[in-house]
């Protein structure tokens, strides 16, 4: 199974401003995203939620991100909120790729999947709790 990568949420003007690496979509953005969809959706799976496998693709300095792949993304993140948890009050996503790409885009996408996997983390050790009180309360773990 894939592993989490802390994802970055708080780019900002100032990053823009002073063109740090922050204020630019980059490989290391790209791969990040895409291995924490990638996480979730298996994560997800894992938990009995029937989610699509996400497609990781090959970033590269050479390859340029397309509208389709922002819109790939978009989707993935769309479609794992719907199976698993869509509060209220999240960003919008859907239509991020028909306007210019701006780093608060990326931030809405990014702080979306943390709370996803924050959230997730809490269903599997409350799943796991259950478990073991179940196990616990029925007598059916016993020692050979």
């Amino acid at each position: 199974m894939r592993v989490w990568i802390k994802p970055i949420t708080d780019r900002n003007q100032l990053d823009l401003t002073r063109r740090t690496a922050k204020a630019f979509l980059n490989v290391a953005d790209l791969d990040r995203i895409e291995s924490n969809l990638a996480y979730l959706s298996e994560r997800l799976n894992n938990l009995g939620y029937k989610i699509m496998p996400v497609k990781v693709e090959n970033w590269n300095k050479a390859k340029v991100p397309r509208v389709i792949n922002i819109q790939n993304i978009c989707n993935s993140v769309i479609d794992i909120t719907r199976a698993y948890y869509n509060p209220d009050g999240y960003t919008d996503i859907s239509n991020i790729p028909n306007r210019r790409l701006h780093f608060s885009h990326i931030n809405s996408i990014e702080q979306i999947l943390a709370d996803l996997h924050r959230l997730s983390t809490n269903t599997r050790n409350s799943t796991n709790l259950g478990w073991a009180m179940g196990i616990a309360h029925t007598g059916l773990h016993s020692s050979y």
